[in-house]
């Protein structure tokens, strides 16, 4: 980031873009764009593509939506580009260049700035953002000089951190798909104590857990065998610049060869730069390791980033996996073209495949997502994911994996099993919550807090109360941050400040869904439930419909009578989440409600048999729908199955349909 000077704007002026003109007056830039003229304080970013910031009032800095192409003109470059070609959003929207989503302050300064302080005020919907620098400067990777001066000994500069982990740690901090939950990383602190991560889910990743949208690098990376085995960022690039090492195979060679590398002993000493090995022409770019083992994709038009996974290409997996061979092999029929290629490599490496853990992750059977997360030996990263995807199991063997995994020496580990933690039996449960809010690292205390809002009766420390509140505040400018600080009012019985909170969150995003759904919860609880019906109405009528949204309104229309317009709803939120026992179980509710019995019996016992076989209450209601059409064998058959899983309404059915009552 850089003063809007000649000395460091790239691109051409005066430029008509769209319905705005980008233009020089004496030493400064302007941008004249819907009756305004404002002035361009900032370039922002310097290769491959160049964005201008101007000035908007409460002190924020606006990205426009128009950048500047700073690739050579051989590359396609020295152009100007809409960010939003195909589709461009409507003022009031979040990605508009006067929304929320192109706002410096909340979506860059953090990672473009050195010690940054947002500064965002609720009251007044303003910024009073300051930074050391405003661009990345020697601190935000070495720390504070002023340490090195009075203790350089103990603070040397040159060797940023002592460990892999927290080397990584500091490149984390820019080059991740996360959250901040806390100001004031240093380098040689955790991660974990300043930023929430995402972890390798749809639909940010693919089923198999590669680069899909904007994740940048720090996620797959850690998820590979290569960090595990102490590999980090600067063994092949250049710190201060980020450019790889070298451009060709010798990037990879420094240790995949038949020399190996002493810093890695374990290493399989064989020649991978061979046509052997990638089957391609020497020197072409089919034979880069990079081609078939850092897959590429295309982020802001013109910006290539590589997946750091570093995994062996698998295109038998099929689904939403991205087949590396269709790059260069052409095959117009997705399916046929992953035949093709998984055939093709079968034939000259054999039927087996190298074991690749995030194959379990693609598959994700419970059996497998638990043997992953079990593996001691496997990625934190990819375990984390595994535990986070179990959240809807229901076998004994997945909820004795996040047991174990609640209290392991790895965070993320921990992170991951809590988003699942409402798995274990409530006693359990608490007191899994009350000690994770107390746990070392921030993040862990946080996520703790979150699960603790979502299961009542859960008790958490005080302190990671106020931790948690404290991260909302700071990401107060987001109606994500509203929403979850309505959740804690409320938790707090403070209903008039969770109201509050909910119509800041929908001053920041009139359409935002969970903000919709949740005042509509709290003005019913208030006894103003016609008002909740207005703001329901508008969640299912908006441009996309939630889940929760269609379930709420479902459920509204079912307190109000209007049975048969509230199976619509519910239909509409089972189908939209399948997953969710609650949305199956009200939608077979509300069709035996409106007269519909048989069709009824038929959706419930379709779930109790494959998506929900283990969920007592769709066991439950399987049971007594049938017991109630008369048919008591098969009720009876339920009711057992109820029992098995140890919920004593089953043995009670039992009892009563062997009576010939109820």
């Amino acid at each position: 980031m850089q003063p809007a000077t000649a000395e460091h704007v790239l691109a051409t002026t005066p430029a008509t873009l769209g319905d705005a003109l980008f233009e020089r007056q004496g030493e400064r830039y302007q941008l004249r764009v819907d009756g305004l003229t404002l002035e361009v304080t900032h370039t922002f970013g310097v290769s491959p593509l160049q964005q201008y910031l101007v000035q908007a009032p409460g002190g924020r800095l606006q990205a426009f939506n128009y950048a500047w192409d700073a690739r050579p003109a051989e590359q396609g470059g020295q152009r100007w580009f809409d960010l939003y070609e195909e589709q461009a959003p409507e003022p009031g929207e979040a990605m508009h260049w006067q929304g929320r989503a192109h706002t410096w302050n909340h979506m860059c300064a953090d990672c473009h700035a050195t010690d940054l302080r947002k500064g965002y005020l609720a009251d007044s919907d303003s910024y009073t953002t300051q930074a050391a620098e405003l661009t990345v400067g020697c601190e935000a990777c070495h720390g504070p000089g002023s340490l090195h001066i009075d203790e350089p000994k103990t603070y040397r500069l040159a060797s940023l951190s002592s460990t892999a982990e927290e080397l990584t740690d500091t490149c984390a901090t820019c080059h991740s798909r996360r959250s901040e939950i806390a100001e004031g990383f240093r380098p040689g602190r955790r991660f974990l104590d300043h930023y929430r991560p995402v972890l390798l889910q749809p639909p940010l990743y693919t089923t198999d857990a590669q680069i899909d949208d904007e994740v940048y690098v720090w996620g797959s990376f850690v998820s590979s065998r290569m960090y595990a085995e102490g590999v980090t960022c600067s063994h092949c690039h250049e710190p201060h610049t980020a450019a790889v090492l070298t451009s060709d195979n010798t990037l990879c060679t420094q240790c995949h060869s038949p020399a190996g590398n002493a810093d890695f002993p374990t290493l399989r000493r064989t020649s991978y730069d061979s046509v052997e090995h990638h089957l391609h022409a020497p020197g072409t770019a089919a034979a880069q390791c990079i081609t078939c083992h850092m897959p590429e994709r295309t982020y802001m038009t013109v910006d290539a980033r590589r997946d750091h996974g570093f995994r062996v290409p698998r295109p038998d997996f099929g689904g939403d996996t991205r087949n590396v061979c269709a790059t260069c092999h052409d095959h117009s029929d997705a399916v046929q073209g992953n035949a093709w290629a998984a055939q093709a490599i079968e034939d000259h490496f054999g039927p087996q495949r190298a074991n690749n853990l995030a194959a379990s992750l693609h598959a994700g059977t419970e059996p497998g997502l638990s043997d992953l997360a079990n593996d001691i030996q496997a990625p934190a990263m990819l375990r984390a994911t595994a535990l986070a995807s179990l959240a809807h199991g229901h076998s004994w063997q997945s909820r004795q994996a996040i047991e174990k995994a609640l209290v392991e020496d790895s965070g993320l580990v921990r992170l991951g099993a809590l988003a699942a933690v409402h798995r274990l039996p409530e006693a359990q449960r608490n007191r899994a919550l009350l000690r994770a809010s107390t746990d070392p690292l921030r993040a862990v205390r946080l996520e703790a807090v979150a699960q603790a809002l979502a299961a009542p009766g859960s008790e958490v420390a005080d302190s990671a109360i106020e931790e948690y509140r404290a991260a909302q505040v700071l990401n107060g400018d987001t109606p994500e941050a509203q929403v979850n600080l309505a959740t804690l009012h409320r938790f707090e019985q403070n209903q008039l400040a969770a109201e509050s909170a909910l119509r800041q969150a929908l001053e920041i995003e009139p359409d935002f869904l969970p903000a919709l759904v949740n005042l509509a919860d709290v003005l019913r609880a208030q006894g103003r439930d016609e008002d909740a019906g207005v703001l329901l109405l508008r969640a299912v009528e908006g441009p996309a419909v939630s889940a929760e949204a269609a379930y709420a309104y479902g459920l509204w229309l079912v307190r109000n009578r209007q049975q048969q317009a509230s199976v619509t709803w519910l239909q509409s939120a089972q189908e939209l989440a399948p997953d969710n026992p609650l949305y199956v179980y009200s939608y077979a509710l509300a069709l035996n409600a409106a007269g519909n019995h048989a069709e009824a019996i038929n959706i419930i016992e379709l779930a109790a048999s494959d998506r929900h076989a283990r969920d007592a209450e769709v066991l439950f209601l399987a049971a007594t729908l049938r017991r109630d059409a008369g048919d008591r064998q098969t009720a009876a058959g339920w009711a057992r199955r109820l029992s098995d899983i140890g919920d004593p309404r089953g043995a009670a059915l039992l009892q009563q349909l062997a009576a010939g009552s109820g």
